[in-house]
């Protein structure tokens, strides 16, 4: 999916109209959630840097 094309649905999200598809709810779910990286990553960080202290 482009760029484009992301941005079409959100602003459909948010105008309201037309409505939205079922199908259309569950792709903008997905768009719009984080990345999982982008929240584990730093939680990974942590223990590798506790351990180094440590040492």
């Amino acid at each position: 999916m482009t760029r484009e094309e992301r941005l079409a649905y959100i602003r459909r999200m948010v105008d309201g109209w037309p409505p939205l598809a079922p199908e259309q709810h569950a792709q903008l779910a997905l768009l719009l959630t984080p990345e999982p990286s982008s929240l584990t990553e730093p939680a990974a960080v942590r223990p590798q840097q506790a351990a180094a202290k440590a040492a």
